[in-house]
């Protein structure tokens, strides 16, 4: 018998750690009047306050150049992984990915770091900087990753195009015009604009 279809979605952002905290924060500040804009300003700074510290230990796999997977058991602040250089205004993450290049930029933060140093990470990204270049950012681009939260009493959380989810391990693919994303308990499908 063949499987039941996975949903399909369009997205433009996969983030796990500090992303998925504000990401929460986030949607939980919808109520205030008027500040859609500011509202992840404000959940971020929220987040930061109240929330701190945010790590997790996580297994992230990719593929290297030689086909070859590169694996590591992280402690991460905070992962992102985009097809757009910029989200929203003022949120500059990757310089080197598109739409059309079959890769997604996986931008991410290890810890331990301090508050006022990723406080410092934020302001850089408010100026323009892209938060692949920042010192304490590692960055690779990709076709595909994995990623599996190892702390079950983690203070992270995931999020997808903005949307808070738990965290759950994850297998994230770009495909010709497609992203194909599984999650632990149902696959879903997710189509690139």
């Amino acid at each position: 018998p063949l499987a039941a279809p996975a949903q399909q979605f369009g997205l433009s952002v996969f983030g796990f750690g500090m992303g998925g905290v504000i990401a929460r924060t986030a949607d939980n500040l919808r109520w205030i009047p008027g500040q859609k804009k500011m509202r992840y300003d404000i959940a971020g700074l929220v987040s930061f306050a109240t929330k701190w510290p945010i790590q997790a230990r996580v297994q992230l796999e990719y593929p290297l150049a030689d086909g070859e997977w590169q694996s590591s058991e992280d402690d991460i602040i905070n992962l992102i992984a985009t097809k757009m250089p910029v989200l929203g205004k003022g949120h500059p993450i990757a310089p080197d990915v598109s739409i059309n290049d079959g890769r997604v930029g996986l931008t991410f933060i290890r810890g331990p770091q301090t508050r006022l140093r990723m406080m410092k990470t934020g302001l850089r990204m408010r100026r323009g900087k892209f938060l692949a270049t920042d010192k304490v950012s590692s960055t690779v681009y990709v076709p595909e990753f994995k990623l599996r939260p190892l702390d079950q009493h983690a203070t992270s959380d995931m999020l997808l195009d903005g949307d808070p989810l738990p965290p759950q391990g994850v297998h994230v693919q770009v495909l010709p015009r497609e992203i194909r994303v599984f999650a632990s308990h149902s696959p879903v499908r997710v189509t690139s604009v």
